[in-house]
């Protein structure tokens, strides 16, 4: 699937993301397969993507795991109410899950994408979340990466790994 997003011209993390990119990573010492369990169903991806750290408090309000789906999440940044939202553009599993990132409410419409991906180390699998796309923002992009990248902490991918660690076969 991601080699076929590629060949039509659809964002994917396997992809060159750009030069502007926030990305945080985490060894997790479960398989892909296990830790794709946690991202292929509503109920336990919402589980540990939404999760508070110091600036954001959110909520999954949606999750249809599938490419062509829809991804959506309410909550708060510093206070004020924020609301994302976006197509999947790219579901393969035990891989990449990535999806646009708009919040239309706030007046931005131009998506960046979010991925989680997934790969195999012999500790156990690398989960990573990489946002990326800021260059179709145009002059507002470099400002909103750095609010991101200085925005994005590790409490997803710790939340996921608790999930998927304690239910490692």
């Amino acid at each position: 699937m991601a080699e076929e997003a590629r060949a039509q011209g659809r964002p994917t993390a396997v992809a060159d993301p750009g030069a502007l990119v926030a990305r945080r990573s985490l060894v997790i010492r479960a398989t892909q397969d296990r830790i794709w369990e946690e991202i292929a169903s509503k109920e336990r991806f919402a589980a540990w993507w939404g999760v508070e750290t110091e600036v954001m408090k959110t909520a999954v309000l949606r999750w249809d795991a599938r490419e062509g789906g829809w991804f959506e999440n309410t909550g708060t940044y510093g206070g004020s109410p924020i609301n994302f939202k976006g197509r999947i553009v790219v579901f393969d599993p035990p891989r990449e899950a990535t999806f646009e990132w708009t919040a239309p409410e706030s007046g931005w419409t131009e998506p960046t994408y979010v991925s989680v991906r997934l790969r195999p180390l012999e500790a156990g699998t690398l989960a990573e979340i990489v946002h990326f796309g800021w260059e179709a923002l145009g002059e507002a992009g470099p400002e909103l990466h750095q609010v991101f990248e200085r925005g994005w902490s590790l409490a997803e991918l710790e939340a996921l790994k608790q999930r998927a660690e304690a239910n490692a076969a």
